[in-house]
């Protein structure tokens, strides 16, 4: 790195320790506390303060959350972008339904779960436990098939 650009960055790194002192928080944190009243300020002139997941009325900036209508992870990464996909909710709405989709997707069959660390011909594993013990039952190409070798196990149990 160049000198001049060190020292650049030394001096951008005390200014925002310098602001960050004077706040009483990290700088970043307190734009980010910024742009949200902000942002809730202009939605309330704008009677859009209606939360996407219970219709009730957003009353402070503290439950103002931005929502996606739709799901993009493991979707589409467009929809995370696009404004037309976004909301606003009361952030215990979004949280709650986030927390309900985890345990949708927690994997709706005991034992069995998609591995995607690695490709794999025969992605799907099983395993049972019983008594604090642990028992891999092995990978399989299907889901259907891993439920199957758990089924088995636990009925042998």
């Amino acid at each position: 790195m160049p000198r001049d650009q060190a020292r650049a960055k030394i001096k951008q790194q005390k200014s925002l320790k310098t602001k960050s002192d004077f706040l009483g928080i990290s700088y970043s944190t307190a734009c980010n506390r910024l742009r949200k009243k902000l942002m809730f300020s202009m939605a309330t002139q704008l009677g859009l303060c209606k939360c996407f997941r219970c219709g009730n009325n957003i009353q402070t900036v503290d439950e103002l959350s931005i929502d996606h209508k739709k799901d993009w992870l493991h979707v589409d990464k467009e929809l995370f972008w696009d404004l037309k996909n976004l909301a606003f909710s009361h952030l215990s709405c979004n949280v709650s339904a986030s927390a309900k989709k985890r345990r949708r997707s927690r994997g709706k069959v005991k034992g069995v779960r998609l591995r995607t660390d690695k490709k794999r011909s025969k992605p799907w594993e099983a395993q049972i436990s019983c008594r604090g013990r642990t028992k891999y039952l092995g990978y399989f190409k299907t889901k259907k098939e891993a439920v199957a070798a758990y089924q088995e196990a636990a009925a042998q149990l």
